[in-house]
């Protein structure tokens, strides 16, 4: 979008607001995909944990207080051991919002002479390191918030569907 955004003609630009150019490229797209994913999230979380927890206390209820106990300090102990790794991340994160920011208003600031100079690619390629390194910090900290709630209910699944093999063979 940045990039689109400097190459359009001179006129273009003085027709616009550049506060409203430079929140669309970096805050909006940001809000919307993070609100998404975030409802996304919650509803996948509410259906499959209250499931796992429904039928292991049809099926066990001392099996079920057990597994609470072991998943829940399992997940204590991924929060402490991946905490530091999400505090360097929001860091990093803080760290390219600004840049994106900075270079953002000082290419289409000064957009008259970005054009003149043809220093597009410039700010261009100055804009695509923030927004990389922000994205790769970003996809991080998603990953580290995500992937060991689905490991563990990988595992439950795996575990509830042994405990029912063994329980209906028993019978």
């Amino acid at each position: 979008m940045f990039r689109r955004t400097l190459n359009q003609p001179y006129l273009e630009h003085v027709n616009r607001n550049s506060s409203d150019v430079i929140s669309g490229i970096t805050q909006k797209v940001s809000a919307a995909t993070s609100v998404l994913t975030g409802l996304i999230s919650f509803t996948t979380n509410l259906v499959l944990g209250l499931g796992i927890l429904i039928i292991l206390l049809i099926v066990d209820p001392v099996v079920a207080s057990a597994a609470i106990l072991a998943f829940g300090s399992a997940y204590v102990v991924i929060t402490i051991l991946s905490k530091k790794t999400l505090k360097q991340n929001s860091f990093t994160i803080a760290r390219n919002q600004t840049e994106t920011i900075r270079t953002s208003q000082e290419g289409l600031g000064g957009i008259r002479e970005v054009i003149l100079k043809r220093r597009q690619l410039y700010f261009s390629n100055w804009y695509k390191k923030n927004v990389s390194q922000l994205a790769q910090a970003l996809a991080s900290n998603q990953f580290l918030t995500l992937a060991p709630r689905y490991f563990m209910e990988t595992v439950a699944l795996i575990l509830i569907g042994l405990f029912t093999f063994f329980a209906s063979g028993n019978s």
